[in-house]
């Protein structure tokens, strides 16, 4: 009995060393990636997907785990852009995975629950996905050509899925294109193997012109950045191993192409992303030779990582060799091309499962050699810079509205003297545009970006402080600009422009404490906008958090024609 134990242990351990490279090679690598996010899908057999992200700023060679899902994920069925993640499985459905933006979302993770969107027509197989802000793209070969036309057809029939019936989450609407492409007509034709490029309009994939000389090439692909274009990139592989590249030309309302040929065997299985625009592909080279810029091979030694990707940009109407990036992992195990922000990225899989990832610049040169990058757990509040912030920040002000808190209302109600009414709301805001507006050009034009981008920086939205910086300036900017015109004058630039002033609940002008006080809690007001200043609708004064804690009001006086209940 103790022999047999013995013999069936011995098996399992011997099992499991030979089929632990199998289910490492068996693995599959998805990558979809633009300028600001990078995301990757593992999928594990036999139906679990692990999908990861990071963004541009986020520390070096670490992944967040944004979902686990369940489905067999097919080839080409991942996108990016606008901040959410398109998947496309085997039988066509499709799902989402967005970022949120709320402070205390589940688990301290920032990412929503995946969402089931409308699924692909049946009788296709998907070829490439694409995604701008504005546009979803698929570019699908027909199997069924009868099934496929009657899918879209029901499509316009059919009402929008609903969300997966254990999310638990509140989804934001999908990105969908609000005015899409010209579509084919509806009552077309399709063969089989025939490609057509569907896009998603109002949630419900329509069919768009390709190209009139769109070849019957072995693999095709679509890219795009994450502005809002109209028209994907389409590039094929030729049967003899060129490569196709398509972009729309606006002038001419038509497709323009290019036909390239690239040194890459003719059988060569290449990949393609798109990096701050630019078209690279790129394919293994044999593990047992070295390819030199001169086209001859050399013996390879054994210390050599076992997997070299050659890369190659595509121009207008040239490919022009960038280099190689290696990876330590063999040759047959999956690999990947994305964008990691203005470089091109190597990713692949290391013994252990872990992501290996090797960079390179648009100008060939090698910036980062293949290394394992970290998958981190559930970020930590001191970790997560914009949790972090936000969390101290909502618990800083709960803490000083308690402080400020009388049960008695009118222990916050002003008793104004004649002529002097509260300050309506629309010229408080209008005089806090105007006080918030040089702040924000002083730290547009000191960090070197337009004022729109200020948005994306201010604290509690970017994702690390680095990112934080340019929106923290603007509200030191402001609070000390503030701090200045009341201390002085007793009013700001924008309460002046406004005729509007600061006074005690009684009518009395403030004392410098008092102004001090008010404009110091600026920053808590200004970091959770979106919750705090919603006091001076429902205070009985219309009193910030500053206003209630120095007792002070805004004011203005009285028009001739205007009565004191107006006011």
């Amino acid at each position: 009995m103790v022999l047999t134990v013995r013999t069936n242990t011995l098996a399992w351990i011997v099992a499991v060393a030979l089929l632990a490279p199998a289910m490492v090679r068996g693995q599959e690598l998805f990558t979809a990636s633009n300028e600001q996010d990078l995301w990757v899908a593992i999928v594990k057999p036999p139906r679990h997907v692990v999908l990861l992200h990071r963004r541009r700023d986020d520390p070096p060679f670490q992944w967040q785990p944004a979902a686990d899902v369940v489905g067999h994920l097919t080839a080409g069925g991942l996108a990016t852009a606008d901040e959410r993640a398109w998947l496309v499985y085997k039988d066509m459905s499709v799902q989402s995975v967005g970022i949120s933006h709320e402070p205390m979302s589940p688990a301290l993770l920032p990412y929503l629950a995946p969402k089931m969107e409308r699924g692909l027509p049946a009788g296709c197989d998907l070829q490439s996905l694409a995604a701008s802000q504005n546009f979803v793209w698929a570019l699908v070969r027909v199997t069924d050509p009868a099934r496929f036309a009657a899918s879209l057809t029901a499509q316009r029939t059919e009402t929008a899925p609903a969300t997966m019936p254990d999310e638990t989450t509140t989804q934001p609407a999908a990105t969908a294109p609000a005015t899409a492409p010209d579509t084919a007509p509806a009552t077309a034709t399709y063969t089989v193997a025939q490609d057509v490029l569907l896009v998603l309009d109002r949630k419900n994939w329509q069919p768009t012109d390709l190209p009139q000389n769109w070849p019957a090439g072995r693999r095709n692909w679509a890219l795009c950045r994450r502005d809002v274009v109209r028209h994907p990139q389409l590039v094929t592989q030729l049967r003899d191993g060129r490569i196709t590249r398509f972009r729309w030309n606006p002038a001419k309302d038509d497709w323009s192409s290019s036909t390239m040929a690239v040194p890459a065997p003719a059988d060569a299985e290449i990949r393609v992303a798109m990096v701050q625009g630019q078209v690279i592909v790129g394919w293994a080279l044999p593990s047992e030779a070295e390819t030199t810029a001169a086209g001859t091979t050399a013996t390879q030694s054994s210390s050599r990582p076992g997997l070299r990707v050659q890369l190659t940009w595509l121009g207008d109407h040239h490919a022009t060799l960038l280099g190689e990036l290696t990876l330590d992992q063999p040759a047959e195990r999956p690999w990947s091309l994305a964008a990691s922000g203005p470089l091109i990225a190597l990713l692949g899989l290391g013994d252990n499962r872990e992501i290996m990832m090797a960079r390179m610049d648009l100008n060939g040169q090698t910036l980062a050699p293949g290394m394992p990058m970290a998958v981190q757990g559930a970020p930590s509040l001191v970790a997560d810079a914009r949790r972090m912030l936000m969390s101290v920040t909502m618990a800083l002000a709960m803490v000083l509205l308690l402080m400020a808190w009388r049960r008695d209302p009118k222990a916050h109600r002003a008793t104004l003297p004649r002529g002097v009414v509260l300050a309506d709301l629309p010229r408080r805001l209008m005089a806090a545009v105007i006080d918030l507006a040089p702040a924000a050009l002083v730290s547009a034009v000191f960090f070197r970006m337009s004022i729109s981008e200020l948005p994306s920086h201010w604290p509690g939205v970017a994702a690390t402080w680095s990112g934080m910086y340019p929106g923290l300036a603007t509200i030191g900017f402001h609070v000390v600009l503030c701090l200045i015109g009341e201390w002085q004058w007793g009013r700001t630039l924008g309460k002046h422009i406004m005729g509007l002033r600061v006074t005690k609940l009684d009518g009395r002008d403030p004392t410098p404490g008092d102004m001090l006080l008010r404009n110091i809690l600026r920053p808590v007001e200004l970091i959770a906008w979106y919750v705090l200043p919603l006091l001076v609708l429902v205070s009985p004064s219309r009193q910030r958090l500053g206003d209630m804690l120095a007792r002070t009001v805004v004011v203005s006086d009285l028009d001739p024609d205007q009565s004191e209940d107006e006011g």
